[in-house]
């Protein structure tokens, strides 16, 4: 594995359902929900399976929810069926709102809620939730999805974690410590502020691009097996490795793993295996 300064210019872990031909309808649901800070601090979940999940910074405490169901079936009995199996589950206390897409491929009604393939594959039907969110900009965060569909999340200010399975997920306009995965995608996350927290980010079969302003400093470490590492930022080896050599427009190519940008700052962790992980200067 190579880093060096940037130039100038398949494994699905799980799959719910066969697809069915046959009938399909959606219904679109609007919900809203009050998230005062409790000492300081209020955290959402949204955990959904299939679809897709975009959230986006909002003002107030209120929680807008646009949510899409889609439903699939051989007949009319499966829809009916997909319907009554399949629900939005709310659960709310004091500082904390967890969302989930919740149903029969649920094999546990507990806080993890795991995926169960066995049951999933015997459903007879596909279900769908497209969510769309307006949210507190200074919420903590964890949004998890699985399968058909991105996760975008845009300029939330509090801790931010995201995990995807079959998609990509893309972060915006973000300011605090932020770990985000996917396994089949890319990952791009750009931050209107220098994180203070830890950061990580992994793929699989993917490329990472991460972008920051100017001022950005940390503690990288950056692996991927068929792909380099390249950055905007000026950094200096932590690990032995050669000399670093001046190449096409006085940017810097080096061979090592871990390396401090700038003056250093938070951990700055990076993994994918195929794919390049670009570390960019913000315009």
């Amino acid at each position: 594995m190579r880093i060096r300064r940037l130039p100038t210019a398949a494994l699905a872990l799980l799959a719910l359902a066969a697809p069915l031909a046959g009938v399909e309808t959606s219904e679109t649901e609007h919900r809203a929900f009050d998230l005062p800070a409790v000492a300081g601090h209020r955290f959402l979940l949204v955990d959904n399976v299939t679809g897709s999940v975009i959230v986006r910074a909002g003002s107030g405490d209120r929680i807008e929810l646009e949510l899409r169901k889609s439903y699939r079936s051989d007949g009319a009995a499966g829809l009916e069926r997909a319907r009554r199996e399949t629900k939005l589950t709310v659960e709310q206390e004091p500082g904390r709102l967890a969302l989930v897409q919740d149903g029969e491929f649920r094999c546990d009604r507990s806080a993890h809620r795991f995926l169960c393939r066995e049951e999933a594959e015997g459903l007879g039907y596909e279900v769908g939730f497209d969510w769309v969110l307006t949210v507190p900009r200074d919420l903590d965060l964890e949004v998890r999805n699985v399968n058909d569909g991105p996760v975008e999340i845009a300029g939330v200010t509090g801790r931010v974690e995201a995990s995807n399975v079959n998609g990509q997920v893309t972060l915006s306009e973000l300011g605090g410590a932020t770990r985000a995965s996917t396994v089949n995608g890319d990952l791009r996350a750009s931050f209107a502020a220098v994180p203070t927290g830890d950061l990580r980010f992994a793929s699989v079969n993917g490329e990472l691009e991460l972008a920051f302003p100017a001022g950005f400093g940390a503690e990288l470490s950056a692996h991927t097996l068929n792909g380099e590492v390249l950055t905007d930022f000026p950094f200096q080896t932590l690990a032995p490795a050669p000399a670093a050599t001046r190449g096409a427009r006085g940017r810097h190519r080096l061979s090592a793993s871990s390396v401090r940008i700038g003056g250093g700052g938070p951990r700055l962790e990076c993994e994918t295996v195929n794919g390049d992980i670009l570390i960019r200067a913000r315009d």
